[in-house]
């Protein structure tokens, strides 16, 4: 598995400005969540069929990656399919 580090990188380097500024503008909104909400379980899970989350990080090559190194895992049993987990770095 990839580093954070590395996993941004990645997704980052082929995107424009703007696309750029989405992807992160989107990773900051669910660790976001993440930190306010730490015990609740809805904020640990993105719907795949989440039209927002979709358009504005899966559709960029490497985000799984990107998920997974923060602590991120798809769950493929779920009707939707969706990841789940917790951020497994320090905050």
């Amino acid at each position: 598995m990839k580093t954070l580090k590395e996993a941004l990188t990645n997704v980052l380097s082929s995107l424009n400005i703007a696309e750029k500024k989405e992807i992160l503008n989107v990773l900051y909104h669910i660790l976001q969540k993440i930190i306010e909400n730490p015990s609740r379980a809805k904020f640990r899970s993105l719907k795949k069929d989440n039209k927002t989350f979709v358009n504005k990080l899966l559709q960029f090559k490497e985000s799984d990656e990107l998920l997974r190194s923060l602590g991120f895992e798809e769950e493929p049993n779920r009707n939707s399919g969706f990841y789940k987990g917790a951020c497994k770095h320090d905050i």
